[in-house]
């Protein structure tokens, strides 16, 4: 999967999960060849995206093998 796609996927899974997200502040996702961690560091609203192979045959991500997406902005609901 190129970087593009990797980036569109990771856009739908923020548009969808953006509460989730906010509220887990470090936060996972899996798919069949990916993981996506979403994860604010400073917890100042902006998120670092980084997402993993998956191997599939072991059952594990390839934590040596990574892609970082940019950073992103997420902003939650003013109360």
């Amino acid at each position: 999967m190129i970087e593009a796609q990797l980036q569109m996927e990771a856009d739908d899974l923020i548009a969808k999960y953006k509460d989730e997200i906010i509220k887990e502040g470090d936060w996972w996702w899996g798919t069949d060849t990916h993981s996506f961690n979403i994860h604010s560091p400073e917890n100042d609203g902006w998120y670092h995206v980084n997402v993993y192979k998956f191997d599939a045959e072991k059952g594990v991500d390839e934590y040596a093998d990574w892609i970082d997406l940019p950073r992103v902005f997420i902003k939650g609901e003013s109360k």
